[in-house]
């Protein structure tokens, strides 16, 4: 259980798009000069420099996190596939399994494509309405969310596969056992 336990920081992930989320819900004053008649939504707004400075470094805290996941996703696909031909060697079908690690992989090229469209917090700062080019932020950041959690369920989903495989062929009680059988076997 502990060697899939940074599998836990999607969670951690997750909180911080949330926070990311919420903190562009931006506090912004019309520019000085504007007539106190003319409607807000109407008025350029203007942030502050220290509000700019927090949204931006937020933004590249979360998008570091997110790539730094996603590498970790990156190692686990990477063990759960050399798991999978081991197995396959053995004589277990996982054929199942194959085809939803398969899906993972897909969900973290999404991820992956989602992120460098991801549209700039700079340029969104800088835009003559933050508010409206925060939403379009928020949208990408909350696909990128679902899509990471899509992917840590498809890995869940893929090991659970290849326990059913295992104990179904009568190799062993799990994956662990099959795999340390496995590798006995290559050393004597």
């Amino acid at each position: 259980m502990t060697r899939y336990k940074h599998i836990g920081y999607t969670a951690v992930l997750v909180s911080m798009i949330a926070v990311l989320l919420s903190a562009t819900h931006i506090f912004a004053q019309a520019p000085e000069g504007t007539p106190a008649q003319e409607p807000r939504s109407s008025a350029k707004v203007v942030l502050s420099e220290k509000i700019q400075e927090r949204i931006i470094n937020l933004n590249e805290n979360v998008i570091n996190r997110v790539k730094a996941t996603i590498i970790r996703f990156e190692d686990i696909v990477a063990r759960v596939d050399s798991r999978i031909t081991k197995l396959t060697a053995q004589g277990v079908d996982t054929t199942l399994a194959g085809e939803r690690l398969q899906e993972t992989k897909n969900h973290i090229a999404e991820v992956q494509k989602l992120l460098v469209n991801l549209s700039s917090a700079r340029t969104a700062i800088s835009s003559d309405n933050p508010r409206e080019a925060f939403a379009q932020v928020r949208g990408e950041l909350q696909l990128i969310k679902n899509s990471l959690r899509e992917v840590h369920t498809g890995l869940k989903d893929t090991i659970t596969l290849l326990k059913e495989a295992v104990q179904t062929s009568g190799t062993g009680n799990g994956v662990q056992s099959a795999v340390t059988d496995v590798q006995n076997e290559v050393t004597e």
